[in-house]
């Protein structure tokens, strides 16, 4: 006979990860809601999470738990690019929007600068707004930018082949508010 009580589902997967971005700290969040971070790129090998409140943050990739569902992560040192040839994958159009700490632009730039010289053929369209041209994902570009810029640098990444987004150092209000207006139905 079924139980007539419901499914408590915290505590098949309760919310014990906390994700650290910058200085700002985020969470609790479910494995489930840590997959699927993972998925869109929000969460890669580098970033920094605790597996409770009072846990030490460390890189995900360390995290047993996380790690079996962390894509094979490109060497942070990047080849230099070199051309495609007629076998190798269609590269993908990146735009990168940036904005260093406090909003300031001439450091974060060249960094910028520096970083995606390794990636593929770019260019500052607008100050601190950058197209990218590369074969590589957009999680790997993402996480190598994490690894370079300074630690409160914001950054927005949009992959303009298949309409994906990734960003980090964004509040979450931004965040939510981005995911809204990208993935509106229009009339």
């Amino acid at each position: 006979m079924p139980s007539s009580s419901p499914l408590d589902l915290a505590e098949l997967d309760p919310p014990i990860w906390h994700v650290q971005v910058g200085e700002e700290t985020y969470g609790p969040y479910t494995l489930g809601q840590m997959q699927a971070f993972i998925s869109e790129g929000r969460v890669t090998g580098a970033s920094r999470i605790a597996e409770d409140e009072t846990a030490l943050f460390r890189n995900a990739r360390d995290i047993a738990a996380l790690a079996l569902y962390l894509p094979e992560e490109a060497p942070i040192e990047v080849a230099a690019y070199e051309e495609p040839t007629s076998h190798q994958a269609v590269a993908n159009n990146f735009v990168i929007v940036s904005r260093g700490p406090d909003g300031e632009l001439p450091d974060t730039r060249r960094t910028l600068s520096q970083a995606l010289n390794a990636y593929g053929p770019f260019a500052e369209s607008l100050p601190g707004v950058f197209v990218l041209r590369s074969e590589n994902r957009l999680a790997d570009i993402r996480a190598h930018l994490e690894q370079v810029c300074a630690p409160r640098s914001q950054i927005l990444i949009v992959e303009a082949h298949d309409g994906r987004l990734g960003w980090l150092g964004l509040p979450d209000d931004s965040d939510r508010h981005i995911r809204s207006v990208w993935n509106a139905k229009l009339d």
